[in-house]
């Protein structure tokens, strides 16, 4: 299993609390006086696939133990546990991608609300259901990201640092049926109340074989069992807090993703791939 290091998100097994970080008294904090949230982005927990260069033995990019299905933080590439990861959902967006298709180098370009004109025109101009093009030619993918706190254990009282999810292609089926789960709870408590656990499932397409998402409740599969109680020893929540905290922080745009290091979930796999049942 991973083990984490100083300065990774990477889920280390501990037991039922969050790595324990050395005191370092008046030094803590010295040396990033000068830097702000712009020097600092939230990584991405990337979906390795068959044809994943970390995957590819005969290539640099390579990396020991990557397989097919594992996870992999974009950042500092190390690689989550097999067995999956637990998290905590804090806020959602709906958008449109643009890439520079990978034919011409790839790239990230820029993040495009639902409504904004180059998507209604690409939308207006498609001509195969779900393809989307700018005018200049780049591709357009709608994505769901999910920003989330990543953990240790379930039954953690804090994280091991915030996370993005980008649900694409036949990974939005998967996103969709966990949102409609969660919001029609009785009581409707927050989607920071949920913690989740995200393994990995192989789907076959037209192409071969990918894989894709599978979310669960992260205690004993109940929903209910995995909610965060408002309350810990008769005071507010820690965790609870520490995700309402990372929700305002994404609204108000002091905490942003990594796009760069984010891979483009469309061209993952090829061929149409056959749908996922929910995990509900």
């Amino acid at each position: 299993m991973a083990k984490k290091k100083p300065g990774s998100t990477a889920v280390a097994k501990t037991t039922g609390t969050a790595v324990a970080v050395p005191d370092y008294g008046d030094m803590a904090g010295n040396g990033f006086e000068n830097q702000t949230n712009e020097d600092v982005a939230i990584p991405f927990l990337n979906l390795l696939q068959p044809m994943s260069p970390e995957v590819d033995k005969d290539e640099d990019t390579y990396i020991k133990g990557a397989t097919a299905g594992r996870m992999i933080n974009s950042v500092t590439k190390e690689l989550f546990p097999e067995e999956g990861v637990f998290v905590v959902p804090c806020d959602t967006q709906h958008v449109f991608v643009e890439w520079v298709p990978r034919t011409e180098g790839g790239g990230f370009v820029g993040i495009h609300q639902i409504n904004d004109p180059i998507v209604l025109a690409a939308k207006e101009a498609a001509t195969e259901y779900g393809k989307f093009k700018t005018e200049g030619g780049n591709d357009l993918i709608e994505t769901f990201y999910v920003f989330a706190l990543l953990l240790n254990e379930p039954t953690d009282t804090e994280s091991v640092g915030p996370i993005v999810i980008a649900f694409t292609s036949t990974k939005i089926k998967v996103y969709k049926a966990l949102m409609t789960k969660l919001r029609t709870i009785k009581g409707r408590p927050p989607l920071f109340a949920h913690r989740l656990h995200i393994t990995t499932v192989s789907q076959t397409h037209t192409g071969g074989k990918s894989k894709n998402y599978a979310l669960s409740p992260a205690i004993n599969a109940s929903t209910v069992e995995s909610m965060i109680p408002p309350t810990l020893d008769g005071e507010p929540h820690p965790l609870l807090q520490e995700a309402q905290t990372l929700m305002g922080a994404v609204r108000s745009g002091d905490k942003k993703a990594s796009h760069e290091s984010e891979r483009t979930g469309a061209a993952s796999s090829s061929g149409e791939a056959k749908d996922v049942e929910a995990p509900f």
